[in-house]
């Protein structure tokens, strides 16, 4: 009876600082961080190493529809994502009715939107990455038998890994200060899309400057995480090069 009363005040203790509004908004904002960015790496690499592939006509072109995400006003983009999701479109009635996941003012509609707006940051790094791979390498190992996965694998990733991890941290830096396309998708409802940055904004209309600025401390965490890994990635990259020059 003991454990039972005790666990059951874990439980409640549990349930009480999930209620409160400091604990939520910081736990969605990194989860619609995280998430897309995940998301946005492994399709966005391999289309980059694609595009990287074809002609240089075709690749212009396909870098520009690509990045069109990037100089959108996030309002415009989480307006088009709303026309796109909403229960009345084509596409948001097939997902309510077979599958009955509704993005449009729910959380998925935050990890939407911070997937389209990142989406073009880690399809630009990693473009930018295997345009330095060596073409001499890749020729020389594809007249060596190798396939093309194992050539993405062993070769092409490797010479781009620093652009690639500066691709993720911008990528989540930029999810995680998302607020114009979340804000039309998914809406600021407390406790279910209520990100920090909402958050922030709200509370300095409501004239709570405290509260608002304890949000932008927490941001400021993991701000200097990005920035530090960001500096150590830039620093042993110029390590590297200042190295290969001396040598």
């Amino acid at each position: 009876m003991g454990e039972n009363t005790d666990l059951r005040s874990i439980l409640n203790l549990f349930t009480d600082i999930w209620a409160q509004q400091a604990f939520k908004a910081p736990v969605l904002t990194l989860a619609a961080a995280f998430l897309p960015a995940l998301l946005v790496y492994f399709p966005a690499t391999r289309l980059a190493f694609r595009v990287s592939r074809m002609s240089r006509r075709v690749g212009r072109i396909a870098d520009t529809l690509l990045l069109i995400p990037m100089f959108l006003p996030p309002a415009a983009a989480g307006f088009l994502l709303l026309l796109l999701f909403e229960i009345r479109s084509p596409l948001g009635f097939l997902l309510y009715e077979n599958l009955y996941i509704t993005a449009a003012g729910t959380w998925l509609g935050c990890i939407a939107a911070s997937f389209v707006v990142s989406f073009p940051i880690m399809y630009r790094f990693a473009r930018s990455g295997f345009a330095r791979v060596s073409h001499g390498t890749v020729i020389a190992a594809r007249t060596m038998g190798m396939t093309e996965r194992a050539l993405f694998r062993k070769i092409v990733l490797p010479q781009a890994l620093e652009a690639l991890v500066c691709g993720l941290i911008f990528t989540f830096a930029r999810a995680a200060g998302e607020a114009g396309a979340t804000t039309l998708i998914a809406g600021n409802m407390e406790g279910r899309t209520g990100t920090v940055s909402m958050m922030i904004v709200s509370l300095t209309r409501e004239g709570k400057f405290g509260e608002a600025f304890g949000f932008v401390l927490f941001m400021l965490l993991p701000a200097a995480g990005c920035a530090l890994i960001l500096h150590r990635a830039l620093w042993r990259k110029e390590k590297k090069r200042a190295g290969a020059q001396g040598n």
